[in-house]
């Protein structure tokens, strides 16, 4: 099941990376994070490491397929900028007990007006009689989460401005 997001923002490529990889805006954009977030350099790409814990839709618990406290681990490893400009990170979700996970890409392009980010994840399922319902509630999740995190990014943007 895929999930395709991408936004047009004011800031730059730069401004955008930093927001995504500087631990104090990781925290102030995450407040379920279950420890603080890990950013590293690894060679040259910045890998950002977030461990968090989430409740589950009611609908979703109802159903007794998941718990209804997920704990995820969430990867991001960030590449240099190419001679294009544009950033590129390979996304990596596992959740804890659950046969979902979500991987994918992002990246950061200029534009004559600021940047785009775009985000392409595929959400997979191991045990196939839960599939569709597991993926479903999974992909909604982090969909809804994505737009909230992109929504608070576009603010910070606004309030760097002069």
């Amino acid at each position: 099941m895929r999930i395709s997001l991408t936004r047009e923002h004011d800031g730059k490529v730069d401004d955008l990376f930093a927001l995504l990889t500087d631990p104090e805006s990781i925290a102030a954009r995450r407040p379920d994070l279950a420890e603080p977030p890990a950013v590293r350099d690894d060679r040259g790409a910045t890998e950002v490491e977030i461990r968090r814990t989430v409740g589950v839709p009611d609908a979703a618990e109802a159903d007794r397929m998941i718990s209804p406290v997920l704990d995820l681990r969430e990867t991001m490893r960030w590449h240099r900028p190419g001679p294009d400009d544009i950033r590129r990170a390979a996304i990596t979700t596992a959740i804890a007990g659950a046969p979902v996970r979500v991987e994918g890409t992002y990246e950061l392009a200029p534009t004559p007006d600021g940047c785009r980010s775009t985000i392409d994840l595929e959400v997979t399922c191991t045990v196939a009689m839960l599939g569709g319902r597991l993926m479903a509630v999974v992909r909604d999740m982090a969909e809804h989460r994505l737009n909230t995190e992109l929504d608070w990014i576009d603010t910070a943007l606004n309030l760097r401005r002069p």
